[in-house]
């Protein structure tokens, strides 16, 4: 399951746009911690 955070970005404005790829590097490395590493590879 992909993290669906591109509809996010739609919602926010360009200025916020640095602050939204921390935040969603942050999440989407949290959400790879729980797979296993080879299905986080896959993604």
């Amino acid at each position: 399951m992909r993290p669906l955070h591109s509809q996010t970005e739609v919602l926010v404005p360009k200025s916020n746009e640095l602050v939204l790829l921390r935040l969603t590097q942050g999440l989407n490395g949290s959400i790879y911690r729980l797979y296993t590493p080879t299905e986080a590879a896959s993604y």
